[in-house]
């Protein structure tokens, strides 16, 4: 006969227990989701800063954050080993300011911000709350600054640069976080663009003395020269607004002109589009305006434009990283992981630059990767950084668009009849449908001329 199996009963009981207790804790520690189109444009990029430093922040939700009207959050993360330099100075009045860069939502109710330090165990964290629900699948802005007595700095340039943002249902942390992702800003040693300021002289005087007549009116002007990609559109903006827009030489030089300024105090920033419409980081930098003198900005070199080719790649194969800069630079690709991966490569008479990284030493999971230009004596920044995840798979990522710079009609191809669109609107003031093209696929400076001309013959096909 078969001898009866005791069963014990307590273990059973112990074991349904324990894993009913994991159960209620995992929700706790586990992000339900992940934002896209996550981004940080600092105003200001040079080390050790102890003020002025503006974080506009963009990102697109995963998931509604559904806390009640009031009582929502988004949270910048910062590095451990940066406490006490990202919020220089504690303090619940850190400035918010609604924004909508990128086409994006301002943040709904009535945000205010606050920064504290991180110690043992703690970070460097900036609070944006009072915030109202947020929608699932839809793009945000946010912008923090200086309060009274709070401010915002930089840490030395070895910093990972990597800043964690996460939107909070009022819930605490980490149980109340909903959508989080990472992204990497580069710190600078030295900005390296000078500003000088020059005042002109006086007219001469006529032979005998003349007779009257006045003095030439001195004018007032900045002039922005540098390097970008070549013959790409480089966009001047004034205080977040569209000031100008010129096209680069051959050689990615640059030059603008502004002239007809009020004496003031002003933030001017950079950026340009390589050949397929990726845009450039912002370069911002701060510029105090004289009556009557001429101030050159110069020294400007915008960083690299950077993809990859994959959105998942498969662990032990190749993932090519590329993108566009200054003809015959010598460009450095950083893979950033536990530990960071350098690579260099040149780019070719067009600026334009690939390398192919074995990603077998990567440790599963997202990384990010970022490239900067040099020439002569001259180094970009790092541009802005991309991810990727390495996983068991290989996702390669979608093709560009089909409508491409210069392409108003959107067929594929630059010929007279996005000649004839253009010219239409020469020297006329735009439609509201018309000014969204324009700031697409021309110059972007809100009117047409000889600038968006030239666009249309660098990328005609006929």
């Amino acid at each position: 006969m078969m001898k009866k199996q005791k069963i014990n009963f307590g273990n059973i009981f112990f074991t349904i227990f324990l894993l009913f207790c994991l159960f209620i804790q995992l929700p706790q520690v586990v992000y339900a989701g992940t934002l896209t189109t996550l981004k940080d444009r600092l105003n200001r990029q040079k080390e050790n800063l102890t003020t002025g430093i503006i974080h506009t922040v963009v990102f697109t939700t995963q998931n509604a954050v559904s806390g009640g009207a009031g009582n929502n959050k988004v949270i910048l993360v910062f590095p451990d080993a940066d406490d006490g330099k990202w919020c220089r100075t504690a303090g619940n009045d850190v400035t918010y300011t609604a924004c909508t860069e990128d086409g994006s939502n301002q943040l709904p109710g009535l945000p205010t911000a606050r920064c504290t330090q991180g110690g043992v165990g703690t970070y460097d964290k900036i609070y944006v709350e009072s915030v109202d629900n947020l929608l699932a699948l839809t793009k945000y802005c946010l912008q923090v600054s200086d309060g009274t007595n709070a401010k915002l700095g930089t840490p030395a340039n070895t910093t990972t640069g990597v800043i964690t943002v996460k939107t909070n249902n009022g819930g605490g942390e980490p149980a109340g976080d909903v959508d989080s992702a990472k992204l990497t800003v580069d710190i600078v040693a030295n900005e390296q663009v000078v500003v000088t300021a020059t005042v002109p002289g006086a007219p001469p005087v006529p032979p005998g003395g003349g007779g009257g007549g006045g003095e030439i009116p001195k004018q007032t002007q900045v002039i922005f020269i540098g390097k970008a990609y070549p013959r790409q559109t480089v966009t001047l903006l004034k205080d977040a607004q569209v000031a100008a827009a010129t096209l680069a030489g051959s050689e990615a030089n640059f030059q603008i002109n502004l002239s007809g300024l009020s004496a003031g105090n002003y933030i001017f920033s950079v950026y340009s589009e390589d050949r397929e419409g990726r845009r450039s980081a912002l370069l911002s930098f701060p510029v105090s305006v004289t009556e009557g003198v001429t101030t050159t900005v110069s020294g400007i070199f915008i960083a690299p434009t950077i993809d990859v080719d994959k959105s998942e790649v498969k662990r032990g194969d190749n993932i090519s990283i590329f993108g566009q800069s200054v003809p015959s630079g010598e460009i450095t690709i950083v893979i950033s992981s536990d530990e960071e991966f350098f690579g260099k490569t040149k780019s070719d008479k067009d600026g334009i630059y690939l390398y192919n990284f074995d990603t077998t030493p990567l440790d599963w999971g997202q990384h990010f990767t970022k490239s900067k230009a040099a020439l002569t004596n001259s180094i970009s920044s790092f541009g802005k950084a991309v991810t990727f995840l390495v996983g068991t798979k290989n996702v390669f990522t979608k093709p560009p668009a089909k409508c491409r710079k210069a392409d108003l009609n959107c067929d594929g191809r630059v010929n007279l009849v996005d000649f004839s669109i253009a010219a239409y609107w020469y020297k006329r003031t735009l439609s509201a449908d018309f000014r969204t093209l324009e700031l697409e696929r021309l110059s972007g400076d809100g009117k047409v001329d000889l600038i968006d001309f030239s666009i249309m013959a660098y990328y005609w096909i006929g």
